[in-house]
């Protein structure tokens, strides 16, 4: 339903979308992949690369600094990478999902630069969906902080936590990332509007336009109703269960959102009397929406489920304050003199969206003169140290 693209940053980015591929859930000239280095790239999708600083040693070893000065260097001067993202960024294109680790080098530096050059240069809305790693050393809690005090705050921001995979892979921490990234691509199928078919209630592509383009922290859930289900008690208890066993990073005021889409897939939508379409259970979770948004339709599946949306969150503030305590602990066993990161909350520079309810949808998906957006990204950088 909407026509979205996948970009790729650093190792674990390149990693999610080839699966996604690979798996059919999106077509190959809908994505790219930037990296530092060729790498950590199959050799099936070096054509879909995009390789910036080509000349230097190759790679940014967790060493952001490094990262965004090679990348901001090919962005302002090499022809042949923006000719690239011109072409790829097409005017068609309606929301551009930007994908990377938090705690490596080359992904966690592109993230926000990408992000920032993509919605600003081509008037495209873009999704940055964070991987937020394992917590084993001092550098990747860093960078974590890093990558969120440099995001945009116009944009939509998805955090998923391979931590709350490691228990269920067994300690696995290759498993733990496959699943995580199979949670990611069942998110941004549903966030597409891939799951949705024609019904006599519908969720259209405005609506589901105006769910996926409001500034702010997103979830997007997918909950099986197996055929136990018998009663809407029961109905609850999994739609609860789905929230709770969630893996994102929690949002510093989950009661606190924009707007809610929620698409029911179900075996017979009009004799679904264990169905609880009020959604008491969402909005007691998540606080009354300011836009509500439904779908229902008949199921394909054996099983019944029921998708939602989220948009318009505040930022996962308390989790990363608790990375930040994290990494001050571990970072005095080091030894090192540093100044605080931040006096206060305010620093991370997670700013209220004041026109959370008001979507410019032109703006956001149409074509912008790319010339005057690229000056203009440029000539905003150089009063901001955070990018440099």
């Amino acid at each position: 339903m909407i026509n979205l693209k996948v970009i790729g940053c650093g190792a674990a980015g390149n990693k999610a979308v080839c699966q996604m591929v690979n798996e059919n859930y999106i077509n190959e000239k809908d994505i790219l992949l930037i990296n530092s280095n060729t790498g950590d790239i199959p050799e099936k999708f070096l054509s879909n690369s995009l390789i910036y600083g080509e000349n230097s040693f190759g790679g940014a070893g967790k060493n952001r600094s490094i990262g965004k000065k090679l990348l901001l260097e090919d962005l302002q001067n090499k022809v042949s990478f923006t000719e690239r993202l011109d072409k790829f960024c097409t005017d068609d294109t309606d929301v551009i999902c930007v994908v990377a680790s938090s705690e490596g080098g080359s992904g966690s530096s592109a993230l926000p630069i990408m992000s920032k050059y993509i919605h600003e240069v081509y008037g495209k809305y873009v999704i940055a969906v964070i991987f937020f790693g394992f917590e084993e050393d001092v550098r990747g809690l860093e960078n974590s902080i890093n990558i969120c005090k440099e995001l945009p705050d116009d944009i939509g921001v998805i955090g998923i936590s391979n931590k709350k995979f490691f228990d269920e892979a067994n300690g696995n921490k290759v498993m733990a990332e496959r699943n995580a990234n199979e949670y990611f691509i069942e998110a941004i199928t549903v966030l597409a509007g891939k799951t949705i078919r024609p019904a006599e209630q519908n969720i259209d592509k405005t609506d589901l336009m105006k769910i996926v383009t409001t500034p702010g922290y997103i979830t997007v859930t997918m909950c099986k109703i197996d055929t136990t289900v018998k009663n809407k008690s029961r109905f609850n208890d999994a739609i609860k269960l789905a929230i709770d066993d969630a893996k994102y990073l929690d949002s510093a005021d989950r009661k606190k959102c924009s707007r809610m889409g929620i698409i029911y897939d179900l075996k017979d939508p009009q004799n679904s009397n264990h169905v609880d379409f009020g959604a008491e259970v969402l909005k007691d979770a998540f606080g009354l929406p300011y836009e509500l948004f439904t779908h229902i339709q008949k199921k394909k599946e054996a099983d019944e489920y029921v998708s939602w949306i989220i948009t318009g969150q505040e930022l996962p503030v308390e989790e990363l304050t608790r990375m930040y305590a994290k990494y001050k602990q571990n970072s005095s066993k080091l030894d090192k003199d540093k100044n605080a990161f931040f006096e206060s909350i305010g620093e991370l520079n997670l700013s209220e969206n004041n026109n959370a309810f008001e979507n410019d949808l032109e703006s956001k998906t149409g074509s912008k003169n790319i010339k005057e957006g690229r000056s203009s990204f440029f000539s905003k950088l150089k009063g901001e140290d955070s990018l440099y």
